[in-house]
C-alpha cells in the first residue's frame, strides 16, 4: 500500500509543461488511491471514470466505479490547468468552425437540402446523448463555463500488485489511457516508466 502519496508525485518526472495545438499545457500530476473518497477525491474519481469509459468503452462505468475503489489499486492522473482547459476550448471551437466551412464548401447546391436534413437528424441524435464525452471535456462549452476535473484529465494509469504461484509480487497495469489529441506526446510511455520505479511503488 502506498503511503505519502503527495510526496511521491515528484518521482514521476513528468514534464510540468507540454505543447499541444499551439497551447502550452501546465501539467499537474496526482497520485491517488480511491478506496476512501474524501475531499476532492470524489470529483477526481468521477472524472477518471468518465475518462476511462471514453478510452476503454467496453468496460462500462459501473464496473469502472467499483474497480477504482479497490484498496489495492493506485492511480496516477495527469491534469491540465483550468486556464489551459479554457484555451483548448477556443482551439476546438476554431477547429469546428474551420471544419464546418470546409464541409459547406464541399456541399453542392443540388444536395444542400438533403445535407441540411441529414444534419438536423444528427443534431437530434447528439441532443439526446447525455453521455457524449466531447461535451464533457469542453467541446460545446464556452470560455466562461466552469472547468470540471474530467475536462482537465489528459492521461492516467492505474496499477496494482498481484501474487502468483511462485509467491512473487508482480506489478500489473490494470488501466492506462491517453486522450487522442495528446497521444503524440508519449504520455503513456512516460507513465509506464514512472510506475515501474521501485522508489514509487516499492520493491518487487
Amino acid at each position: 500500500m502506498l503511503t505519502d502519496l503527495d510526496d511521491k508525485v515528484r518521482l514521476f518526472e513528468i514534464p510540468s509543461e507540454l505543447r499541444s495545438s499551439d497551447v502550452t499545457l501546465h501539467i499537474e500530476c496526482r497520485l491517488v488511491n480511491f478506496h476512501k473518497l474524501r475531499g476532492d477525491l470524489r470529483e477526481l474519481h468521477h472524472g477518471l471514470v468518465e475518462f476511462y469509459d471514453y478510452v476503454l468503452p467496453n468496460m462500462g462505468k459501473p464496473f469502472l466505479r467499483k474497480l477504482l475503489r479497490n484498496a489495492h489499486l493506485n492511480s496516477v492522473v495527469l491534469l491540465m490547468s483550468e486556464s489551459d482547459a479554457i484555451a483548448m476550448r477556443r482551439v476546438k471551437a476554431m477547429e469546428q468552425e474551420e471544419a464546418a466551412l470546409e464541409n459547406s464548401a464541399e456541399v453542392s447546391p443540388a444536395s444542400a437540402e438533403d445535407h441540411e436534413v441529414e444534419n438536423d437528424d444528427e443534431e437530434e441524435d447528439e441532443d439526446g446523448d447525455d453521455d457524449d464525452y466531447e461535451s464533457l471535456v469542453g467541446e460545446n462549452l464556452g470560455p466562461d463555463e466552469p472547468v470540471s476535473v474530467k475536462e482537465r484529465i489528459i492521461a492516467a494509469a492505474t496499477w496494482e500488485y498481484v501474487k502468483n504461484p511462485w509467491q512473487r509480487k508482480l506489478l500489473q497495469v490494470t488501466l492506462i489511457g491517453v486522450r487522442l489529441r495528446y497521444q503524440t506526446l508519449r504520455l503513456g510511455s512516460k507513465l509506464l516508466q514512472a510506475i515501474l520505479k521501485p522508489e514509487l511503488v516499492g520493491p518487487l
